[in-house]
This record gives structure tokens, C-alpha cells and sequence, in this order.
């Protein structure tokens, strides 16, 4: 029987490898193959489908980051993957070839539960899908957020008008994000101004990164600039609403009021990066975003951002349950699991959106 997906291992380390096969040889559904070097690495991946890489920060011939880069190049639909101690994934922040983390040394289990959660999404994904992800970019900044940042000598968490420009864009707050991808899990919130903080404190030279490795991005085009607007005005919003919902369920600074803020602060990304950087997955037109007075809607759409989104989230090793809450919201397939962070969404989703367009219901939220 052909394996579902296929996974590739590199690292120097022979005992790691050897390791790897003897407590992975049983899975049923996935081929696997090892290389020690990078040009072996290749060669399998020359003769093979890989669906996956995962693999050392050293190698014999060359660097993990390395191997990855050119993995990115010619295979970028491969999900790759990075063995890698605390220490060695800070090196590794910004613009990295990496999807994701696997703490060193290595727990076998974790890592096979990790890559199933993964590869369950992954083949649900088409090629196109897979492509979208592969070449999707993170959600550009507002243009009023890099005009400030770019006057700021620092981002001082001390800047209380900086944290609160900050708090209110979703773009930024999705890069903050990607660069803490492997930690968010153990992140706790009480609102979005201290989210900001909190990334901030985590990632000392998010400032320099921004501004070194091209991270900031201007949106020329108006009717892109104005549904920008819009859809992280939503977002906010929601994140907002998400949290007081959460508070009162479950008290204020616990885990799920965080995850639920963190996915009604993400729930919308999707539509932006469709709209803006794949607009042959769109149905709209330039006339059509500078005459839009509410945001997109998945209607108007011929990729569904909510796939995009939660397969770019779940590479990112966001919670299980925050990317679940994503991937369902408003779909014809809701959850049936108790994810309350799913229940929260709907809920907070539903009231910013009546808000938006002006309805009674949502006049009294206090947001």
C-alpha cells in the first residue's frame, strides 16, 4: 500500500537516525526516509515525493537553514520542518525557510502527533492549495503602523501610544506572531495591548527584523488599502468581543479567553492575503474593493480563506483548537467537539459583523 505522505530526516547525528527508525517504522500511513547529508537529501528528494523535511540545524555538507532554503525553491509545496534546541531556534527568527518547530532532543511521540495533526490538514489541501501556502506572505502592516514604527528608535513597551497603534493591527500582530510561532501555545492574555507586550518582551529585535528583513510592506492600491481596513478593523473587533465573551465564561487571563482573542484577532487574515496577493482566487476587482463598505465575503471568493488560513496557522504551530475555530468558522462543517474557542468565535464573529454594518444588535457591546 502507497504511503499517504512521505517524510524525509536529515541530520548529522547517525544515532538520532537510527533512533527516528526504530520508533517510527511501525507508523502506518507514512513512508520514511533519512539522509545524513544535504546532498543525499536531495537525491531522495529528486527520486521521491516528500511531503515533509524535517531536519537538523548541522549537517555533515551544509546548514539546516541551508537545506531548507533550497528545499523552499524546488519543492516548495514540502512542509519543512527544523530540529532545534531554545537556543538555536532564535538564531532562526525572521525570514526563515522554516514551517515549523521540533524541540531537541527529540520526543518521538510529540513529533509523530505533531506531523499527523499537520498532514491531516495537508491532504485535505489540493496542489493549488498547496501552492497558495508555499507562496502566501504575511499580512502587510497598515500604512499608519509603519509610519510610526519606522519614526521609533525602538519598540518600547513603555510607548503606551506605540502599544496601542500596535493592539490595532492585525498585520503586525500576525508577524509578532509568526516569529513566537513555536511558543504561542504558552502565551496567557488578558487583552490585545498586553498581547502586544507580551510579544514584544519575548522578541527583543522584532524592530531591527522588521526593518532589516524587509518584513514591512506598503499596500499601494486603494481599494486594497480601504478593505485592509476594514477587514482588520473586523478583526479587532472580534478579538475584542471574543475576549469579554471568554472572561465572563471563564475568567479573565485563562487559556482559552487567550485563544479565543487570538482567534478572532486571526480569523479574517485569510481574506486579505487572497484578495491581495492571489487576486486570481478572487472574484474582486480593484472598483470593486474602493466601493466596498463591509468586508469581503467568502462569496466573493473562489479559494476559501478559512483553508488558507488554517493551514498557514497549523504550519505555524499555533494551539490545535485556535486553528480548528478558524478552519470551521461560519462553514457548512461546524464542530461538534466542545472547542469552546470555536463556540466564542461564532458568537464574537456574529456581533463585530453586525456592528460593522451598522445593526442595532450590535450597538451596545461595549467594544
Amino acid at each position: 500500500m502507497e504511503p499517504d505522505h512521505n517524510i524525509l530526516f536529515v541530520d548529522d547525528d547517525s544515532r538520532l537516525l537510527r533512533g527516528l527508525q526504530r520508533a517510527l517504522g511501525s507508523q502506518v500511513g507514512f513512508g520514511l526516509y533519512f539522509a545524513q547529508k544535504g546532498e543525499k537529501a536531495f537525491d531522495i528528494i529528486r527520486k521521491n515525493k516528500i511531503d515533509f523535511v524535517v531536519s537538523g540545524v548541522k549537517l555533515g555538507d551544509m546548514t539546516g537553514s541551508n537545506l531548507l532554503e533550497k528545499v523552499r525553491r524546488i519543492n516548495p509545496a514540502s512542509v519543512r520542518v527544523m530540529f532545534a534546541s531554545n537556543e538555536e531556534k532564535e538564531e532562526h527568527k525572521g525570514n526563515s525557510p522554516v514551517h515549523m518547530y521540533i524541540d531537541r532532543p527529540c520526543d518521538c511521540t510529540g513529533l509523530m502527533q505533531k506531523l499527523q495533526k499537520v498532514s491531516s490538514r495537508w491532504s485535505k489541501a489540493t496542489a493549488n492549495y498547496r501552492q497558495m501556502v508555499a507562496n502566501a506572505q504575511l499580512p502587510p502592516l497598515l500604512n499608519a503602523t509603519i509610519d510610526y514604527v519606522e519614526k521609533c528608535n525602538v519598540l518600547d513597551t513603555e510607548n503606551t501610544e506605540l502599544i496601542n497603534i500596535l493592539a490595532k493591527d492585525p498585520g503586525f500582530l500576525s508577524l509578532a506572531i509568526y516569529r513566537q510561532r513555536r511558543n504561542m501555545a504558552g502565551f496567557v492574555f488578558n487583552d490585545l495591548p498586553d498581547m502586544v507586550v507580551k510579544l514584544l518582551n519575548r522578541d527583543k529585535a522584532l524592530h531591527n527584523g522588521l526593518l532589516a528583513c524587509g518584513s514591512i510592506r506598503r499596500i499601494g492600491d486603494t481599494g486594497l488599502v480601504s478593505l485592509q481596513s476594514e477587514i482588520y478593523e473586523h478583526c479587532v473587533s472580534t478579538a475584542k468581543l471574543a475576549c469579554k465573551i471568554a472572561s465572563e465564561r471563564f475568567g479573565e487571563g485563562t487559556v482559552i479567553t487567550s485563544r479565543a482573542m487570538l482567534a478572532g484577532l486571526l480569523h479574517d487574515i485569510g481574506k486579505l492575503i487572497i484578495a491581495e496577493q492571489f487576486p486570481q482566487q478572487s472574484r474582486l476587482t480593484v472598483p470593486d474593493c474602493q466601493a466596498a463598505h463591509e468586508v469581503l465575503s467568502a462569496n466573493e471568493l473562489i479559494a476559501d480563506h478559512r483553508l488558507l488560513a488554517s493551514l498557514l496557522f497549523s504550519l505555524w504551530g499555533m494551539p490545535e483548537d485556535v486553528v480548528d475555530a478558524i478552519a470551521h468558522n461560519n462553514s457548512y462543517n461546524p464542530i461538534g467537539n466542545n472547542n469552546y474557542v470555536y463556540d466564542i468565535l461564532i458568537e464574537a464573529d456574529y456581533m463585530a459583523t453586525a456592528m460593522l454594518v451598522g445593526s442595532e444588535s450590535g450597538s451596545d457591546f461595549g467594544v
